[in-house]
């Protein structure tokens, strides 16, 4: 299904998570909502279920989080950055629910942090320490694999 998501996203090119117009601006990583997944189903990925508990607002990737709020927002970090932290906000129909984060790096899978979400709108982050590559961030719904959303980053060499 991921595969057939990301050739979508490819194919249409990126798209921003659900949020307000006022909200738009800033750097937020391109995201590929499970709403983007379920209109891009003729690519053969399976449609979102309509009455999903967690939705994301948005995706941003950060070198700090400071005061619950990213720091340091890009899509592009310099190796020379030892952690990049993937911040979400998110919305939760029936709050407690459990979100993963999947970590991959040049389509491997290097990482997974399950976080409880506990109210209905809520920012949940987590961290990783990069190298170099083309990254991705898979947001789950922990109990039930769900996927809810993708937010990719690259790390780059120096020079």
């Amino acid at each position: 299904m991921f595969a057939a998501l990301l050739a979508a996203v490819a194919l249409f090119g990126p798209c921003r998570a659900a949020e307000s117009p006022a909200a738009a601006s800033g750097a937020a990583s391109t995201v590929a909502a499970s709403t983007a997944a379920a209109a891009l189903s003729s690519a053969a990925a399976a449609p979102a279920e309509p009455d999903a508990n967690v939705t994301v607002e948005k995706i941003v990737f950060a070198v700090d989080v400071s005061s619950r709020m990213p720091v340091g927002a890009a899509d592009s970090f310099d190796e020379s950055v030892n952690d990049v932290f993937c911040w979400t906000r998110l919305l939760i129909g029936q709050p407690p629910a459990r979100v993963s984060h999947e970590w991959y790096r040049n389509g491997q899978k290097v990482g997974e942090m399950v976080i409880q979400a506990r109210y209905p709108r809520t920012r949940i982050w987590s961290r990783r320490k990069v190298r170099a590559g083309q990254w991705r961030v898979e947001i789950k719904d922990a109990d039930t694999g769900q996927p809810i959303a993708v937010g990719a980053f690259v790390v780059r060499k120096p020079g």
